[in-house]
């Protein structure tokens, strides 16, 4: 061993060392005191270090740790390809960009995608952004999903494409989505980035349609700080990914340019991190699901003032927070139950961006809306979510229920 590897070997046993210090200094939960995040990521001295040896390698762009993980994640969902990016929001820009300009389908200016109107911004935006008119319906409570029965009343001669959320890590009904694409030779896009390892009928979304896009932001399921990656079972739909991901430019020509493209590269940084995450992806998933089972056990004595989480019929939904919609007749508002948990140190969200229609951004908007919308209305004024990552404890979850107990006891 040189002295370089020594003094690496040495760095490498002394991160193992720090985080085994804090695990032994980590203070006892104070109930009431210590904050309860919705979400945290979750890492060690493992990623920290693979971390580190990405920067010693002393190339900080794409790089070899970003095409591993591009590898092991296609193997890991079951897609033949997978492009990293630097975020979900610009893995779904890269799909639609892709979609709009691969030539299986001609798109023009004005023509029409079909999505949820009770979405995220970045899920919408990339639609407007290619020219494309959005066509928004309704989403069904408790699953959240979008509302298959208006998908067909939301079809037209100008409809090219369909943009679906797995909002909060439920899957929507594949089976109807994946048939009417087909039907009527659509590009399916899915958004997976809340939902990453969910399955519909032991298939995990992001692999229905022609495009998936994935999210490896801190509050998600596995984290590279920021991070995200388009992946499509079409190998000869990547290369238009990855150009638009890249400058524009194709395949090994640095400056022979197709498309008017963007830089939504990864430092490798982060693929390095990512790499390790996702060995630990399905113990992450598996705590998921069991603080969501008993907090919907919990929680099933209050459906009299909650519309409960349900999952999607045919799947196992990788939950990315525990949502709950207040019932009309509850007896309390959502600004007053949110205000009462930030008190008691309890994180929570509205449900993004609620009904995107009301939004300030998207006031001049060119929408064609199908149906009242009145469910998305509804998230919009009267639901939430709280956490159920896998930092969250038996101890914290004991805690979250009794602070809700105590609320409505006072209703």
């Amino acid at each position: 061993m040189n002295e370089e590897q020594r003094i690496k070997e040495e760095i490498r046993r002394k991160i193992k060392e720090l985080y085994e210090v804090r695990e032994i200094n980590k203070e006892k939960f104070v109930p009431g005191k210590d904050l309860i995040r919705y979400c945290s990521p979750i890492f060690d001295d493992e990623e920290v270090n693979a971390a580190l040896e990405s920067l010693f390698d002393g190339w900080l762009g794409v790089g070899k740790n970003a095409a591993s993980f591009e590898l092991k994640f296609s193997e890991y969902i079951g897609l033949s390809k997978t492009v990293l990016t630097n975020s979900g929001s610009s893995a779904n820009l890269l799909a639609v960009s892709a979609a709009a300009n691969n030539g299986l389908i001609k798109m023009e200016k004005g023509d029409e995608a079909i999505t949820p109107a009770m979405t995220f911004p970045t899920t919408l935006n990339p639609l407007i952004q290619n020219g494309l008119k959005p066509v928004l319906v309704d989403a069904k409570l408790g699953t959240y999903a979008i509302d298959t029965e208006q998908m067909e009343k939301a079809l037209s001669s100008k409809t090219k494409a369909i943009m679906v959320p797995h909002t909060i890590g439920n899957p929507c009904d594949m089976d109807f989505i994946s048939k009417f694409s087909e039907e009527n030779n659509l590009i399916l896009i899915e958004d997976s980035c809340d939902a990453l390892g969910a399955e519909y009928k032991g298939k995990k979304t992001g692999t229905f349609g022609h495009f998936g896009t994935f999210s490896f932001y801190a509050s998600h399921h596995m984290s590279m700080g920021e991070g995200g990656a388009v992946g499509t079972k079409y190998e000869e739909l990547e290369p238009t990914v990855r150009s638009f991901r890249d400058w524009g430019r194709i395949g090994s020509g640095k400056y022979i340019y197709n498309h008017i493209g963007y830089n939504l590269k990864p430092i490798d940084l982060q693929a390095a991190m990512g790499l390790i995450q996702l060995k630990r992806l399905d113990s992450f998933l598996k705590k998921r699901r069991e603080n969501f089972r008993l907090l919907n056990q919990e929680f099933s004595k209050w459906d009299k003032y909650f519309i409960l989480p349900e999952a999607t019929k045919n799947s196992e939904p990788a939950w990315f927070a525990f949502p709950l919609t207040i019932k009309d007749d509850a007896g309390f508002t959502r600004e007053r139950i949110s205000e009462y948990l930030w008190k008691n140190s309890i994180e929570n969200r509205p449900m993004f961006a609620g009904n995107i229609v009301d939004q300030p951004a998207y006031k001049k908007t060119d929408f064609r809306i199908t149906g009242n919308l009145e469910n998305s209305e509804k998230v919009m004024n009267d639901s939430f979510f709280i956490g159920l990552y896998p930092g969250i404890d038996q101890e914290m979850l004991k805690y979250m229920v009794s602070t809700f107990k105590a609320f409505l006891n006072n209703v």
